[in-house]
């Protein structure tokens, strides 16, 4: 119906996406952490991960309660930041977590305290601990499987260590001191990579 109208000029196109919302998008997707990472921070700020009290409200499940702690409503802030569990993994990852007193806002409030509070490195840690307590908190819900606090806090330094170590390979200079980067082939040059010299 809504096609309709609009086709006879009766409502006029606007955006879904505010002007503040989408520099916050635009922010995640230039994060130096994994895409999968910058995915995950898209769909918190969203307000759409798949939370017991955002599904509760949706019918898909009956009990919104938090599977980790069973105390609260399972919602984004809860789950990633209030929930007893996360907060032990935040305690142990050694990271400002709680973004200048910032830990009575909702989730976007507390999002926007930690981006304008830490440095550009320590924010990417962040987002790869709230990614860690996100997976911990699945793996649980979904395989019965309890990660310790410590031992999430450990896999997000490890990941971020990765990640960081991966990209510093990736801009090393060649042993002839240029930068070697693939380019595709001009029209009609077949180009084959590969990883391995062949004699």
């Amino acid at each position: 119906m809504d096609h309709l109208r609009r086709s006879q000029g009766n409502v006029t196109g606007e955006s879904s996406t505010s002007a503040p919302a989408q520099d916050e998008c635009n922010f995640i997707w230039k994060q130096m952490v994994l895409n999968k990472v910058k995915h995950f921070a898209w769909r918190a700020v969203k307000g759409i991960l798949p939370t017991r009290e955002g599904l509760a409200r949706r019918k898909v499940v009956e009990d919104p309660l938090c599977p980790l702690c069973g105390q609260a409503e399972e919602s984004i802030v809860h789950c990633l930041r209030d929930c007893p569990f996360a907060k032990r993994v935040w305690q142990v990852s050694g990271l400002d977590w709680q973004g200048s007193g910032s830990w009575l806002l909702d989730f976007r409030g507390w999002w926007n305290a930690l981006h304008q509070h830490a440095d550009k490195e320590v924010f990417a840690q962040m987002l790869m601990t709230l990614w860690a307590i996100w997976n911990g908190r699945n793996k649980w819900v979904f395989e019965g499987i309890r990660e310790e606090p410590c031992v999430l806090a450990g896999k997000a330094g490890i990941l971020w260590q990765d990640f960081m170590e991966a990209v510093a390979k990736q801009e090393t200079p060649s042993r002839s001191g240029l930068l070697v980067r693939w380019r595709p082939s001009r029209a009609g040059v077949f180009k084959i990579n590969v990883d391995r010299c062949i004699v």
